[in-house]
């Protein structure tokens, strides 16, 4: 086999989004975890265990990136159909984020758009649940949620300790 016709693979084969989307998956969880990993020397102390203590502040932000990647891991890991994955990730990751100021106003604007644009709203104004989704909904649902994850660990790698922190409040 020549090695243009080995680099797209093979014949008759055209990647699915799923394939696509596990690639840029990837990618972006390999970049995350490298940005979450910079910038945090001058805001936190390594204990002589190992981890890092930060300031409250810090702390937050680094707790919703932290929440954000546990649900793309959530979503990578399973062999579940989509829906359920996703359901599963808001479940059990995306919706701790609402626990406590842990986002800049930026990031808790763009957090509230992609929490109503997915979930359902004839459930309890607290449910997690999700409404039914299409398979291209799904697809948008975890780019937006990939999209935030990133942008969120980039804020927290550069977070100062005055970041300010935005509650539902302050959106009003």
């Amino acid at each position: 086999m020549d090695g243009a016709r080995y680099r797209r693979g093979c014949p008759g084969h055209r990647p699915t989004s799923t394939h696509l989307w596990s690639r840029g998956l990837l990618i972006v969880l390999g970049l995350g975890l490298i940005v979450l990993g910079l910038g945090r020397e001058d805001q936190c102390d390594r204990t002589p265990k190992g981890p890092l203590l930060c300031n409250a502040l810090g702390m937050s932000v680094d707790y919703a990136a932290d929440q954000f990647f546990a649900a793309v891991r959530s979503l990578a890991g399973s062999e579940d159909p989509l829906q359920t994955r996703l359901q599963t990730a808001w479940d059990e990751s995306v919706q701790l984020v609402w626990e406590k100021p842990c986002l800049t106003p930026e990031l808790l604007t763009r957090f509230k758009a992609l929490w109503d644009r997915y979930t359902d709203k004839t459930a309890a104004a607290r449910s997690t649940k999700l409404r039914t989704l299409t398979a291209p909904e799904a697809v948008a649902a975890i780019d937006d949620l990939l999209a935030l994850a990133f942008d969120t660990s980039v804020t927290a790698a550069q977070a100062s300790a005055d970041i300010r922190l935005a509650t539902l409040a302050d959106l009003a």
